[in-house]
This record gives structure tokens, sequence and C-alpha cells, in this order.
């Protein structure tokens, strides 16, 4: 990924987040690591975001269906 691009991260497990935002950051990268769906999507509607990175299997709604 070109650097500067901003990358939304949305995984539940605290320590993944932690370990995979850290691996992309030092790529470049400005990270925005949330947990659920819900928050990925408040992210999104504000824009700003080059690509998303999400976990298949988040609380209340599924990676796929936020992807959707």
């Amino acid at each position: 990924m070109p650097r500067g691009k901003t990358l939304l991260l949305v995984e539940d497990e605290p320590t993944l987040q932690r370990i995979l935002g850290s691996v992309l950051s030092d790529g470049g990268s400005l990270v925005d690591g949330v947990a659920t769906a819900e928050q990925a999507m408040e992210h999104l509607e504000r824009g700003g975001i080059d690509m998303v990175l999400c976990d298949k299997n988040l609380p209340a709604m599924s990676g796929i269906d936020l992807l959707a």
C-alpha cells in the first residue's frame, strides 16, 4: 500500500488489532482500528478511508455484511 494511505482495521480481538495495526503502520499506512461493524460504519461515513481490512467474524454483524 502506498505511504500515507488511511486504512480502517476492523478487528474485535484487541491483541490481533494491536499487532496488525503495528505491522501496517510500520509499512507507512495510517491505521484507524475499531472493534465493531457499527464503529466502522461511523468511520466510513466520515470519509477519508482509503482501504478497509475487516475480520469476517464480528459481534452483531459479520464483516461480509459490513463490506456489502
